[in-house]
């Protein structure tokens, strides 16, 4: 796996933890936290890992590479999280360290929808 350099982070990223909180008429809000604002390099998912990732449910669009820190860590980043870059959210499907080096995460995501 070819880690990212310097240059190619640079794109700014916002993580963020969702919860769902109940609300007055019956149903659920969705609640984000601040999040952790962060550089990243944020690619889209080529055709062939698209087709490898064909027998899971989930498809990523992208892929979103940050440097390994507290709060970026594989091990911090849930389901419960989004990326929002340039407007749009993305939901996060899977987490690894990248090369089991501690220097760098990658996230594969899946786009949601343009943020309001």
């Amino acid at each position: 796996m070819k880690l990212p350099t310097t240059e190619e982070l640079n794109r700014v990223v916002r993580l963020r933890h969702r919860k769902e909180v109940p609300n007055p008429g019956m149903t659920v809000d969705e609640v984000f936290d601040d999040g952790i604002r962060t550089w990243a390099k944020f690619e889209p998912v080529r055709g062939l890992t698209i087709r490898a990732e064909a027998q899971t449910a989930e498809v990523p669009t992208h892929l979103i590479w940050v440097r390994y820190r507290e709060g970026t860590r594989p091990q911090d980043i849930t389901a419960e999280h989004v990326f929002e870059v340039k407007g749009q959210r993305y939901r996060v499907l899977d987490t690894i360290d990248a090369d089991d080096l501690g220097r760098f995460t990658r996230v594969s995501v899946k786009e949601l929808v343009e943020i309001q």
